[in-house]
């Protein structure tokens, strides 16, 4: 997979194209698939994010990230996946410190969670769906 990213400042340290690469391998890992594709991972700030969650997802608030696919897939069973991972970058020094974690940790669930999004799965659905996301990222992590 070719994973781009874009970011700026001290931040960029933790969006490091090795980096997410080696979590795009674990994904495969769990998953049990190879996965091709192109992923960009983008630091918006939050009154981008903002914009952007109440343009999509019709909820005015900021969140931590967001997912775009552009690409047709098959849900679950996508080998190939085209799109952007966006986090707001205050999100992952905020959450580091409410929840006593190293913002890569923070950073890195971020960008798993978003490639679950880009690969079909979805938290918001039911509950069952929620329980099943949350395992393969704490697996992958």
């Amino acid at each position: 997979m070719n994973i781009t990213s874009i970011a700026k400042g001290a931040f960029l340290r933790y969006v490091r194209p090795a980096h997410i690469r080696r979590l795009h391998v674990a994904v495969e890992h769990v998953l049990k698939r190879r996965i091709e594709g192109i992923v960009t991972v983008v630091c918006v700030d939050d009154r981008t994010m903002r914009a952007l969650n109440r343009r999509y997802r019709r909820k005015d608030k900021t969140t931590d990230v967001l997912s775009f696919l552009y690409a047709e897939h098959k849900g679950r069973r996508a080998r190939a996946i085209h799109g952007d991972i966006l986090i707001a970058v205050p999100e992952p020094q905020r959450q580091s410190r409410q929840r006593m974690l190293p913002v890569q940790a923070v950073t890195d669930e971020l960008i798993v969670h978003g490639l679950l999004h880009l690969l079909g799965y979805d938290h918001e659905r039911s509950r069952e769906d929620e329980k099943i996301m949350f395992v393969l990222q704490q697996k992958i992590l």
